[in-house]
């Protein structure tokens, strides 16, 4: 190995790199797709060898499940958020229907194609499974919070609740991926305005709570 590269590595502060080679796999994934992402690729990404990602990660089994905790992250953060807010129906609102845009993983672009790969992979479909789980069960709390406040129908079932929006969204995604003249970002918030329509209280169809 290369005395600059061995430099690089005693100087550099380890939580930082590490942040480096996750964000770096992400962006090859984005763009290449989750099958070119090789080590190289990613290595060359930022301008390191192969050698000095193993001082990081212990194989890349290890890195991509580091970078597939990272694509959950958002999600996962905002759920935890809207659960401690005192208003959990504009909470809920507010995480599908924000003031701008949408909440979005780094690999939002090329997620159904990510998944599609992680169904090969048994160690990194259980992290998936897992990962989207927890974020289904922050989601399932927050519609029971909503429906403490009187928010949303008591007879609803907070966790078929959570899995259909989910799958709402989900759906959305491919759909706007697969034709996006036609599910644009404005079409696509009026669809998930419709669904929050039936589930709670009325919302103005373009957008977030009223």
């Amino acid at each position: 190995m290369p005395e600059t590269q061995l430099a690089k590595i005693a100087i550099a502060d380890l939580p930082e790199r590490k942040a480096e080679i996750i964000d770096a796999t992400i962006r090859v994934i984005s763009r290449d797709g989750w099958g070119r992402a090789t080590i190289r690729a990613i290595a060359g990404e930022i301008g390191l060898t192969t050698g000095v990602l193993w001082h990081y990660f212990s194989d890349k089994g290890d890195l991509m499940q580091a970078a597939l905790r990272k694509a959950f992250e958002p999600w996962r953060n905002a759920v935890e958020a809207a659960l401690e807010q005192t208003d959990s129906w504009s909470a809920l609102v507010g995480l599908f229907l924000p003031t701008e845009g949408v909440i979005r993983s780094e690999l939002s672009q090329v997620w159904p194609n990510v998944v599609s790969e992680l169904r090969q992979e048994p160690e990194l479909w259980a992290l998936y499974r897992s990962e989207y789980g927890a974020i289904r069960d922050g989601l399932t709390k927050l519609i029971a919070q909503c429906q403490d406040q009187g928010k949303v129908d008591r007879h609803r079932d907070p966790r078929v609740e959570s899995d259909r929006l989910c799958a709402v969204v989900d759906g959305l995604m491919m759909a706007a991926m697969g034709e996006p003249d036609l599910f644009t970002p404005a079409y696509v918030r009026s669809i998930v305005a419709y669904h929050f329509e039936n589930l709670g209280r009325m919302l103005p169809m373009g957008g977030g709570a009223a």
